[in-house]
C-alpha cells in the first residue's frame, strides 16, 4: 500500500474513533462505566502502539 493511501485511511479511522467516543460519552451516565471505558480505550491504544513498534519497515 502506498504512502498516499495510508494517511487518508488513518485520518478516517481517527475521526471515526473520536466520533464514537463522543457518542459513548454522551450516553454514559455512570462514573464506573466511564472509568471502564477509559481503561479499555487506553489499553487498546497501548496495544496498537506496541504493535506499531514491532512492525518492520519496508526497504
Amino acid at each position: 500500500m502506498s504512502r498516499d493511501v495510508r494517511l487518508p485511511i488513518a485520518t478516517a479511522r481517527a475521526l471515526a474513533y473520536a466520533l464514537q467516543a463522543g457518542r459513548l460519552r454522551d450516553r454514559n451516565t455512570r462514573p464506573a462505566t466511564a472509568r471502564w471505558l477509559n481503561r479499555a480505550g487506553g489499553g487498546m491504544r497501548l496495544a496498537m502502539a506496541a504493535m506499531t513498534a514491532t512492525l518492520k519497515r519496508e526497504a
